[in-house]
């Protein structure tokens, strides 16, 4: 059988088996709802991996509209800001069953909600510091031009989930010996200097602001698991 030309890699990529994941337990409703911290440094391990891909593009053939590029820069979105949502159930439905929410009111995962049940927690002498990041990581979420990581992040994985291909910006290098006779592409962002970032600079540093947001939700998640009473 012929290969798909769409979909032949430039070089071998090793794609990751990594251990079996186990079922959640039937008996409990909870862990389907509340994810655990294994399965949001899952997210983190695979945004982790697929920027690791784009990396090695970047060096092999640039970050032109190749289907791999795509493909890579799509995952590395969605990994990154799923593991933000996460983690951010993970909160919520901890700080529900500290506050005994009623059931019409579970299982909502937005911003909103979080920071209502943390006013809640306030009142009883608990805190979520996290939250407070969390808003500031979605500063502007709706706004025409988002100022928050998280929200950048997400209006990108947007277009690339629902529209189409990633808008780029293409800096030619002349003379440059590690440019190899390639433009340098970088993705348009509205209001990044320039309305541009570095694509695979950018990522990583998204993803380590993921890595560390999530931290913080899954230890005010633990904390607050500490009073729920049995």
């Amino acid at each position: 059988m012929s290969s798909d030309p769409l979909l032949e890699p430039p070089s071998q990529i090793l794609w990751p088996l990594g251990q079996h994941i186990k079922d959640p337990s039937p008996e409990s409703a909870s862990a389907v709802l509340a994810p655990d911290d294994s399965w949001v440094d899952l997210k983190l391990r695979a945004a982790r991996w697929y920027l690791d891909v784009l990396q090695h593009l970047e060096s092999a053939v640039g970050l032109d509209r190749h289907a791999g590029v795509e493909m890579a820069l799509d995952g590395c979105l969605s990994n990154l800001t799923g593991a933000v949502d996460a983690a951010r159930a993970r909160l919520i439905v901890t700080l529900e069953r500290r506050l005994s929410t009623p059931p019409l009111q579970e299982h909502q995962y937005d911003l909103a909600k979080a920071d209502k049940l943390v006013a809640q927690l306030v009142t009883q002498g608990g805190a979520a510091p996290s939250v407070g990041a969390l808003r500031n990581a979605r500063a502007d979420e709706k706004a025409a031009v988002p100022t928050g990581w998280l929200a950048q992040a997400r209006r990108l994985r947007n277009r690339t989930t629902h529209h189409t291909t990633l808008a780029r910006h293409f800096d030619a290098v002349i003379n440059e010996p590690t440019s190899e006779g390639r433009a340098t592409t970088k993705l348009s962002l509205p209001g990044a200097p320039g309305d541009s970032v570095d694509v695979t600079v950018w990522l990583a540093d998204c993803l380590q602001r993921a890595v560390d947001l999530c931290g913080d939700l899954l230890h005010d998640a633990r904390a607050t698991g500490h009073f729920i009473p049995d």
